[in-house]
């Protein structure tokens, strides 16, 4: 099952490739001396519907009073709220996926960023970019 699973994630890998679509791992920084990154996970790995996802990030540039984190989960099909409230310092948190309903097992991801919990709407810097990162390429729930 994993070497199957390993050739299925090659083939989305090219097929990402040729179709221009590969999303990046990127720092959200162009020149601002803060920022926020989604570490891990990358992408392209393989996890078990059993497993706790591990979650980390990177922050630069902040107090800690400007927002708190807020984490979701795309179970292939939807996004969705699983963590929120977390302080800026914390750099992970642990997602059991046995609590997550995964629709399409080959495009899970997810995303995290600092808000602000007064408003929910995601901090932001110059014209509508957003300190918020996701995952890179999507990974796997082995079914």
């Amino acid at each position: 099952m994993k070497k199957f699973l390993s050739a299925l994630i090659a083939l989305m890998m090219i097929f990402t490739l040729l179709s221009g679509a590969m999303p990046t791992q990127k720092a959200i920084a162009d020149g601002i001396s803060s920022y926020f990154k989604t570490t891990a996970p990358l992408g392209n790995e393989i996890f078990l519907p059993t497993d706790t996802l591990h979650i980390t990030w990177d922050v630069e540039g902040f107090t800690g009073t400007e927002g708190k984190i807020r984490v979701l989960f795309y179970n292939g099909l939807t996004w969705s709220i699983v963590a929120q409230n977390l302080d800026l310092a914390d750099g992970s948190y642990d997602l059991d996926l046995s609590t997550q309903t995964i629709v399409d097992p080959l495009r899970c991801r997810v995303r995290a960023g600092i808000y602000n919990p007064n408003t929910g709407a995601w901090l932001t810097w110059g014209t509508g970019k957003q300190y918020y990162d996701e995952s890179g390429h999507f990974w796997v729930i082995a079914q």
